[in-house]
């Protein structure tokens, strides 16, 4: 049985949400949405403060506040929640922090657009298994 797994995608570009946030339920994620990285850190202060939690994150890269400061955000709260952030064109310094995040912390990863449906179904299904694990027993 696939467990739902709960996520939140945040992106500034309403074509991306579109078409992630369709993928993303039409292999049962339950997707909030939000359009600003603002928003989304927002809305993990209001989910984590309330004990809740996410499966995974999605964000972009290249806001203000960057996809950086989401992932950190995100890990005083949880260590264990699987971050992706997706760029098309950051600058060099900011692509270069990210990477470095990524290499550093085992939940977070990084993803180049254009990506395609193969990548997403592999982060979806690591979302999964991860969450069999932080399961409690």
């Amino acid at each position: 049985m696939q467990e739902n797994i709960s996520a939140l995608l945040i992106d500034d570009e309403k074509s991306v949400r579109a078409t992630l946030a369709a993928f993303l339920e039409q292999v049962g994620v339950k997707v909030e949405i939000r359009d600003s990285t603002q928003l989304g850190v927002e809305r993990i202060r209001e989910v984590y403060s309330g004990q809740g939690r996410y499966d995974l994150i999605l964000t972009d890269l290249n806001q203000h506040p960057t996809g950086v400061e989401v992932v950190q955000a995100i890990r005083g709260y949880d260590q264990e929640t699987l971050c992706y952030m997706i760029t098309g064109g950051a600058s060099p310094k900011l692509l270069l922090q990210a990477k470095q995040l990524a290499a550093e912390d085992k939940n977070t990863g990084f993803l180049d657009k254009p990506f395609g449906k193969t990548e997403l179904h592999a982060i979806v299904e690591k979302a999964r298994e991860h969450q069999i694990y932080q399961r409690p027993t």
